[in-house]
């Protein structure tokens, strides 16, 4: 195409950069049209229909891509390329373009160079074939040149079809059965060829005979109005049926091509989010916002199990209250978790109000949602995690969106995981320095303590004994009839020295722990614990014992030795329960007492405080061997530890226990069957 047939709307409110685009254009021998704000620009949009607009995103009354929208929602103009202006950042802009339809951007300050290449190349690519404008639209108004049989065969084959409207015709020769056969159309006839310019309305003028002079041409050209000459009838229709089907299946292309380039730019952004290391709160919030991206809802919830409440919780939402937050909680056997284990995909619901049995749908009814799209988030087979996206409307979900939230749901699974084993192994390392500092107060505490012991007990009993060694020495001397009492007096002191020294020796470590085992070493103790305290101790064994790893055994001393200090010192309970159970990879453990127990709170501020840290020490015992512990407790109705520690360490695993078993080792929600009993 001649590029003095180009038109091109310019369209930007700075004056200055208008006349720069228009000179350069104009330059290069395109025909230009410009607009100082969008409102102008949309309006000689659709009346000019340029072959390629350039649209400044920051302008008055109507932004650019205000006018964007409006002209790809409209047949006439979606077509038309467009070229956007910016001074903003780029990346933000070239996405949502991508999505919209822009050819390309420019950034300001620009090069008019660059901009003349990007014109041409459009051009090149947009317009291989010249035809007239009119014929890209539905309804074309037509205006015919001719005489003979071939005007009448022509008006009639146009006039069949319902996408042309026959406004006039001009007779070039003598009048006769041809015009009376036209007039019988009712065709109204104008007096010359320049006066059919004059029809109100009229896009196209046919000539059959090639006989139309350059001055109606150029006058046509000054009144947009194009000319076709010397084409037969069937080609004209031929024209008119490609050019339809053309319009259509480009239209569609169009519409697939724009689908395509959103999918491929949001799976783009999905890969940046789960590909980038986050903590796993900001992970979840990113997903959060993607999922509403993707799926264009009001609202989004992701919830994960927590494995200490054995619940969904919600983990982060957007669009809701927190009251929602507070007030969902999903356990194994609520209907859409069963639902989305059984079908594996996700769950689509409609009309909330008449569905509220799950909190899921409740809460977000009450929020005005009247959608929801449960789907889930699996991990190894199993259901670690759902995002439910809400709408306030009735509508369906795109099959688009709802391919793009499946894929994001089954790699936002491995992200989490890569997420939460990011964050275990820096809790890991924080522990282990944690640990280490503990380590070396507690060495120096340890010596402080024994050195405290030492002083007070065995040190001052040598005194004693030396002075009465020295008393004998006298004795022997003066009345050796005194010295065998005095004797008899420091045999009782020495035996008294050797009980402490060995109970100093037993509270270091119980030397029938490495000769015994645990279990002989745990009767001795709570008999002298009873004996020294009056507190009823029931000790039971399940199954049969069996040595274990010394680090076991030591730490389940431990343990219950710190156990049964806090009853003790805290509880003020008569009576006690220590169990053991072994199984054949795992020891149980369990000591409940009949006393006060305590609330959470009193013992947080005594820990924050300084004044104890027992719980914490026991805790810490446990996670170390890589075992559970759990506390319940009640104001009033006594305490109960729960511990549990595999009896040979494993290899560490990449995932999270919380995600990947749900009823510690028995039950644990499957993806695509129900709970299942192992």
């Amino acid at each position: 195409m001649d590029k003095g047939e180009v038109k091109i709307l310019v369209a930007d409110d700075n004056p200055d950069i208008l006349k720069l685009i228009d000179l350069n254009l104009k330059y290069e021998g395109y025909k230009t049209i410009t607009a100082k704000d969008g409102e102008k620009a949309l309006g000689l949009a659709r009346k000019h229909k340029p072959d390629l607009i350039i649209l400044d995103i920051l302008m008055p009354v109507m932004d650019g891509w205000q006018v964007l929208s409006n002209l790809k929602n409209s047949e006439e103009t979606e077509n038309i390329p467009v070229i956007m202006l910016t001074g903003l950042s780029m990346k933000e802009g070239k996405e949502r373009g991508l999505i919209e339809g822009v050819e390309d951007f420019l950034s300001k300050p620009f090069n008019p160079l660059r901009l003349l290449e990007i014109v041409e190349d459009i051009i090149s690519r947009y317009k291989v074939i010249a035809l007239p404008q009119a014929l890209y639209f539905k309804n074309i108004k037509i205006g015919l040149i001719g005489e003979g049989k071939l005007i009448v065969d022509m008006a009639r084959a146009l006039m069949g079809s319902p996408k042309i409207e026959l406004l006039a015709f001009y007779y070039n020769g003598e009048n006769g059965s041809s015009t009376s056969i036209l007039e019988k159309l009712k065709v109204p006839m104008v007096e010359s060829p320049l006066e059919m310019l004059e029809v109100p309305g009229i896009e196209l003028i046919i000539d059959t005979c090639q006989t139309i002079e350059q001055d109606l041409i150029n006058k046509s050209k000054e009144k947009e109005i194009d000319i076709l000459s010397g084409v037969p009838v069937h080609l004209v229709l031929t024209l008119l049926e490609d050019q339809q089907t053309t319009r259509i299946k480009e239209k569609s292309l169009v519409k697939e091509l724009n689908t395509r380039v959103k999918e491929l730019s949001l799976l783009n952004e999905m890969s940046q989010i789960l590909t980038s290391p986050l903590n796993l709160w900001l992970l979840l919030d990113k997903i959060a916002r993607l999922a509403t991206k993707i799926s264009k809802v009001d609202a989004c919830a992701i919830l994960m199990y927590n494995e200490e409440q054995e619940k969904f919780i919600v983990s982060n939402t957007l669009g809701l209250s927190d009251s929602f937050k507070e007030n969902v909680k999903l356990s194994l056997f609520d209907s859409i978790i069963e639902e989305m284990m059984t079908l594996n995909r996700p769950l689509v619901v409609t009309n909330l109000d008449k569905l509220g049995i799950s909190p899921l749908i409740k809460e977000s009814f009450r929020e005005g949602m009247k959608n929801m799209v449960a789907v889930p988030l699996p991990s190894k087979g199993k259901l670690m995690a759902i995002i439910a996206i809400y709408s306030k409307e009735n509508r369906e979900l795109p099959k688009e969106a709802m391919g793009l939230l499946t894929i994001l749901a089954g790699q936002a699974g491995i992200s989490i995981e890569n997420a939460d084993l990011y964050e275990s192994t820096h809790q890991k390392q924080q522990l282990v320095e944690q640990l280490l500092g503990k380590v070396i107060q507690a060495q120096e505490e340890e010596r402080k303590r024994i050195a405290a012991e030492l002083h007070d007990t065995i040190a001052q009993s040598l005194v004693g004994i030396l002075t009465k060694v020295q008393t004998c020495q006298l004795l022997m001397k003066k009345d050796p009839s005194q010295v065998l009492g005095k004797l008899e007096e420091l045999k009782n002191v020495v035996g008294d020295n050797v009980k402490e020294v060995r109970q100093i020796i037993f509270n270091l470590r119980p030397s029938s722990l490495d000769d015994l085992g645990l279990v002989p070493s745990l009767e001795n103790y709570i008999k002298r614990f009873e004996k020294e305290h009056n507190i009823h101790v029931e000790f039971r064994i399940n199954n049969r014992e069996r040595r274990l790893p010394t680090t076991v055994e030591t730490a389940v001393f431990r343990i219950i030795q710190e156990a049964l200090t806090n009853v003790r010192k805290h509880s003020n309970a008569d009576k006690t329960l220590v169990r053991l159970t072994f199984q054949p990879k795992i020891l149980s453990l369990r000591i409940a007492d009949n006393g006060e127990g305590f609330e959470w709170e009193e013992v947080t501020e005594r820990f924050m405080k300084g004044h104890s840290h027992g719980i914490q020490g026991m805790k810490e015992r446990v996670s170390v061997l890589g075992g559970t512990f759990k506390i319940t407790t009640e104001k009033g109705k006594g305490c109960v530890v729960n511990a549990q520690v595999p009896i040979y360490r494993k290899k560490e695993k990449s995932t999270r226990k919380t995600m990947n078993r749900i009823f510690r080792g028995d039950r644990r929600p499957e993806v695509g069957g129900r709970m299942t009993d192992n």
